[in-house]
């Protein structure tokens, strides 16, 4: 890749506009101005969902990360505090906070150091299809066999002899 390249893909990776006009917008958003948001949003978003889609390795994933950011950001604009540190630290801690809370919420994820050939071995509690179909099968027999029993075959007891 050539040098221009180079340049031109991080130029598109960097946030647009300063940190100044974004604590001007997040002030404006605890405020109210939705518009103000789409901007903020418009701005930021490549790297709350860069930092998201790291995380998660999981693109619809990172995107409603991204999403719920934002509106965290709606939520909670009034709490955010310029002296504490930059929007864009503000921003990507709710995300790495986000994307973490839904790593830790998927239930089936693979186990660290666990091999797909471990979990291969892993059985069921559920009968598999084949075993479905022969359960089936055999439910469907035997009530062929009762409904063919005369009535004072089936409603006669079993006598166990």
């Amino acid at each position: 890749m050539g040098k221009a390249r180079v340049a031109k893909s991080q130029e598109t990776m960097q946030p647009r506009g300063s940190d100044e006009t974004w604590v001007t917008w997040v002030a404006q958003i605890a405020r109210g101005d939705e518009p103000v948001l789409a901007s903020l949003y418009d701005a930021s978003s490549r790297l709350v969902y860069g930092l998201a889609l790291r995380i998660l390795g999981d693109a619809g994933a990172a995107e409603e990360v991204t999403l719920d950011v934002y509106l965290q950001v709606w939520r909670q604009a009034t709490r955010f505090d310029p002296a504490r540190g930059k929007v864009s630290t503000w921003l990507l801690a709710m995300a790495r906070s986000r994307a973490i809370d839904r790593l830790r919420a998927r239930p089936h994820e693979v186990a660290q150091g666990e091999t797909l050939e471990v979990l291969a071995e892993a059985r069921s509690e559920k009968p598999g299809p084949e075993e479905s179909a022969a359960i089936t099968q055999q439910e469907a027999q035997v009530r062929r066999a009762l409904d063919a029993l005369s009535v004072e075959q089936s409603s006669s007891p079993i006598s166990e002899d």
